[in-house]
């Protein structure tokens, strides 16, 4: 809670319970905490920054590769609107997201500016930043690939020399990717479930996957925090994904055959960004398919299709680029203005309906009031909330619903019987219900926990096991 030197360097220590390494991300939480508490504006607000910050700094880049503002420009907008990033930026625990994605693109923005300027200063910042990034989030092990691909498309000669020269990049991405690794301490960081498929098979899980994140950025629509396992769908359900992806790819290289390169990064940049997030690899969590994934990948197919607009308005008149902007609009504007159809439900022949008039028993005037309250608390008496390192029982939740302070273990510790951290919900609640499971009451608490009958020997055999397995769950 206080601001102190040992405090910052407790963030960048290493432990295995932490799946991924990201000590910058956990650095701004905490310099929030000190300044905010536990109030939520701020903490969205930061993420609403950096996302606008991320935007402006899309333009920038784009704009000093190509130097076409209106490209960067569409590319930048597309960015900043696209529903796809709602997950990145609403969500706070993705604070990791807005935040590797702005060292990510500064990295890429000094380097365009080492090639313009060729000073080596520019060359080592964009190391650093790329070093950053990579504390934030470890997707951004890509970036020394994308430094290749930019001497691409820049026209840089040089082969063997140019790889050499990102050997300082490739390194860091090494450590970077060891400590990720290593913060899974091999606890759940492999999915066996992906192991389980031939790499053939994983190819094409991965293919779809590409496929399936382009045809959201194309349509988003049906977006869902979770998403169905690759392995349930079926054909007939993996359809769309694959006509949509290969329209989309196969419409603008046919549009673009003449500029070739320009789809030839775009692609590239999407693929090699979202490439650590795909079943390719058997990591944990690559099983799943996420919005968020996306959140820098997307800058490679805005790409391709803001180079097609941008051809497509040289070939036509100004009055006509006039007329299809103030078309878009009024498209844009047009909506079904009729109330929705309300959903009839039936009920089973056995079940009487509600008559509509009938009042709500006991139903008065002056009992409208709003309450606030938790009907679904769990303490340590039950087994899950246990594992979690609670260490409250019912009377103590009670008085933490109260108003009173809640005891918490410290962070990262292995010791899930002291109080490091004390808690306070602000308001007391107007009700509150302990609801722990009934299946093992207070048996694991009272076997494990401090003073149990067996706490030396749960510490040892079984309660650490399992609770190092819960976190990486979670």
């Amino acid at each position: 809670k206080e601001l102190s030197w040992a405090g910052f360097l407790r963030l960048f220590h290493w432990h295995r319970d932490f799946l991924i390494y990201i000590p910058l991300t956990f650095l701004s939480y905490w310099i929030e905490h000190i300044w905010a508490g536990l109030r939520p504006l701020p903490y969205h607000a930061t993420n609403v920054l950096l996302h606008a910050l991320n935007t402006v700094l899309t333009f920038t880049f784009i704009r000093r590769l190509t130097g076409k503002k209106r490209v960067a420009f569409l590319t930048a907008l597309l960015f900043a609107i696209h529903p796809l990033h709602v997950e990145s930026v609403a969500w706070i625990t993705e604070r990791k997201d807005v935040l590797y994605a702005a060292f990510f693109l500064l990295s890429m923005n000094c380097y365009l500016r080492y090639l313009d300027e060729s000073k080596t200063k520019q060359f080592w910042l964009c190391w650093l930043l790329f070093i950053l990034s990579g504390l934030s989030k470890p997707l951004a092990v890509t970036l020394p690939l994308l430094l290749l691909l930019i001497d691409g498309v820049r026209g840089r000669a040089g082969g063997f020399k140019l790889v050499a020269e990102k050997v300082p990049f490739f390194i860091a991405a090494l450590l970077i990717s060891f400590a990720n690794i290593a913060s899974g301490a091999g606890q759940g960081f492999w999915a066996p479930a992906l192991e389980s498929y031939a790499f053939v098979e994983r190819m094409g899980q991965s293919l779809w996957t590409c496929c399936f994140y382009i045809s959201k950025l194309v349509c988003p629509a049906h977006l869902s925090v979770l998403y169905r396992p690759i392995s349930s769908l079926s054909a007939q359900e993996m359809a769309p994904a694959w006509a949509l992806a290969v329209v989309f790819l196969g419409g603008t290289i046919l549009f673009l055959r003449r500029e070739l390169k320009h789809w030839v990064f775009g692609v590239t940049f999407f693929l090699l960004t979202l490439f650590p997030t795909l079943p390719a690899i058997p990591f944990a969590l690559t099983t799943q398919r996420n919005d968020r994934y996306v959140y820098l990948s997307c800058i490679g197919i805005f790409y391709i299709f803001s180079v097609i607009c941008e051809c497509f308005l040289e070939t036509v008149k100004g009055r006509v680029r006039v007329l299809l902007f103030a078309a878009l609009l009024m498209l844009g504007g047009c909506g079904d203005d009729k109330p929705a159809t309300p959903r009839v439900v039936t009920p089973p022949p056995n079940v009487a309906p509600i008559a509509d008039s009938a009042p709500c028993p006991g139903a008065r005037a002056d009992r409208k009031q709003a309450y606030f309250g938790d009907l679904h608390t769990h303490t340590s008496y039950s087994l899950d909330a246990y594992f979690f390192n609670a260490t409250n029982d019912p009377r103590a939740a009670h008085r933490f619903a109260k108003g009173e302070d809640g005891g918490l273990p410290g962070m990262g510790t292995d010791d899930p019987y002291t109080q490091q951290r004390k808690v306070n919900i602000g308001r007391p609640l107007d009700f509150n219900a302990v609801t722990d499971h009934a299946e093992f009451l207070g048996g694991f608490v009272n076997t494990c926990g401090r003073n149990g009958t067996l706490q030396k020997q749960c510490d040892e055999r079984l309660g650490k096991g399992i609770r190092d397995d819960v976190v990486n769950i979670a």
